[in-house]
C-alpha cells in the first residue's frame, strides 16, 4: 500500500486515468490535500483512487458461503419479530451485527453485516446474498477484517446455534435479544428460551420452544409449561413496542403463564 504522501503525488499524475465518475471525487481530495489536510477516511480514498489510477487496484476476494443455516434463522424470526438481528464479535472483541435488509433498501432481502450501529453511522462490513450465498465484502474493509468477518460468517452459516451458543457463553448476553443472560440454564445454553422459540433452535430442559412460540403469537390458551402466581405488569401504552420487533404484552404473558422472561427465568 502507498504512502499518503506518494498517494497524493500518484493521484494527481495518473487523474485522467480514473474513469469520469470517479475524477470530482479524486479532485476535492487533492483540493483537501492542498489545503486544510486530508482526514483518516480522505487519505483512505486517496490510497485507494491512486491504486486505481495507476492499475495496482486489486479486487476483494470472494468467499462464497453456504448461507441457507443464516438464512433459515432469520425466515424463522421474521414469523415473530419485525426486525430480528443476531449479533456476535470478531476474535478481537469488534461487534459484527446482521440484519435483513428492508424492502426499500438497495439489495432488499441481502444480509447487511455492520458494527450494529445506527444508521449512516455505522461500520459496514459488507452483504451475503442468500440466493447464491456469495460474501460481498465492503471496499472500505482491510483485508484482515475481510478475512475475519468472512471467518465468522462461515461458523455462523455451518453452525448457527452453536456459533449462538458460544456468543451468550463469552458475553454473558444473547445473540438475538441482546440481553444478559441471567438465569442459570440460560448462560448454559448461551441464550434464552424466547429467543429459542423466535429463531426456532433447542433451548434444552423442561421448555417447549412450540408453546412459548403459540404464546408470544397471542395463543395464550396454550397449556402453560410452569406456573406462577403474580400480577401482570403494567407499562404506559407508548412502551408496549420496544423498537426490537417485540410485542411487550405477549412478554408479559409468558411471563405470567410460563414463568420466564425476555432476559431469562423469573427468580422466585
Amino acid at each position: 500500500m502507498m504512502h499518503p504522501t506518494e498517494a497524493i503525488a500518484a493521484l494527481r499524475a495518473n487523474l485522467a486515468s480514473l474513469p469520469e465518475k470517479d475524477q470530482d471525487f479524486a479532485n476535492s481530495l487533492l483540493t483537501s490535500a492542498s489545503g486544510r489536510g486530508l482526514t483518516e477516511k480522505q487519505r483512505y480514498w486517496v490510497t485507494k483512487l491512486a491504486a486505481r489510477a495507476t492499475g495496482q487496484e486489486t479486487a476483494p476476494p470472494k468467499v462464497e458461503l453456504n448461507f441457507d443455516g443464516v438464512v433459515a434463522l432469520f425466515r424463522t424470526a421474521a414469523q415473530h419479530l419485525k426486525f430480528p438481528k443476531v449479533r456476535l464479535q470478531l476474535e478481537d472483541g469488534r461487534p459484527v451485527c446482521l440484519a435483513v435488509a428492508g424492502p426499500n433498501s438497495r439489495k432488499p432481502g441481502t444480509v447487511n453485516v455492520t458494527d450494529g450501529g445506527p444508521y449512516q453511522n455505522n461500520v459496514w462490513y459488507g452483504r451475503v446474498d442468500p440466493v447464491c450465498g456469495q460474501w460481498q465484502p465492503s471496499d472500505r474493509a482491510d483485508e484482515a477484517t475481510q478475512t475475519a468477518v468472512a471467518a465468522l460468517l462461515t461458523q455462523l452459516a455451518a453452525d448457527p446455534a452453536g456459533v449462538a451458543s458460544r456468543h451468550g457463553k463469552l458475553t454473558g448476553n444473547c445473540c438475538f435479544c441482546d440481553r444478559t443472560l441471567t438465569d442459570e440454564r440460560s448462560t448454559d445454553v448461551g441464550y434464552g428460551p424466547v429467543c429459542a422459540a423466535h429463531f426456532g433452535l433447542p433451548w434444552g430442559g423442561d421448555f417447549d420452544p412450540a408453546r412459548a412460540d403459540a404464546l408470544l403469537n397471542g395463543n395464550v390458551g396454550v397449556d402453560p409449561v410452569r406456573r406462577r402466581s403474580r400480577k401482570p405488569r403494567h407499562r404506559p401504552a407508548d412502551s408496549d413496542y420496544a423498537g426490537d420487533g417485540v410485542d411487550r404484552r405477549y412478554e408479559d404473558q409468558c411471563a405470567e403463564q410460563t414463568g420466564f422472561s425476555f432476559g431469562g427465568w423469573i427468580n422466585r
